[in-house]
């Protein structure tokens, strides 16, 4: 059994008239290729996991939410794994910052229109199980 940290995974829009998601690429070892992917990370021990998806946002994209909203938790791998996923739709977001990553971090950031976005997922442009649920939820909800 592995006992990982839960973590946030977040839907990060733009404000309309021409609303874009916020995505990042970067390298996944076990998958051993750069992947197109939500902004997501590690909630710290004891922190609101509503506090840790707004502070990854920030950290990973220089973004920062309007508003956020919880969209789901789940298990991303229930068979051999502790962790949850904390889904958040970030509405409204815009650029106030710099990236702040840590060391072994190093990923780029993409602003991709909704249109694009609803075709990659049409097409499996995205692998991340979790990251293709929120996508689709925040689309259900007619944030994309």
């Amino acid at each position: 059994m592995n006992h990982l940290p839960d973590f946030a995974v977040i839907v990060a829009v733009t404000p309309a008239p021409a609303p874009k998601v916020i995505l990042v690429r970067q390298y996944r070892h076990g998958a051993r290729k750069v992947l197109l992917e939500l902004p997501a990370g590690c909630i710290e021990p004891g922190e609101d996991p509503e506090a840790g998806a707004a502070r990854e946002l920030l950290e990973e994209t220089g973004y920062q939410a309007g508003r956020l909203e919880f969209l789901f938790r789940i298990a991303p791998n229930a068979t051999n794994c502790t962790s949850y996923a904390q889904c958040y739709l970030a509405r409204d977001v815009r650029l106030v910052s710099e990236q702040h990553l840590d060391e072994t971090e190093s990923l780029e950031v993409v602003e991709m229109e909704c249109d694009d976005v609803k075709r990659l997922l049409r097409e499996g442009g995205f692998e991340q199980a979790v990251h293709v649920a929120a996508l689709y939820r925040a689309m259900e909800l007619g944030a994309l």
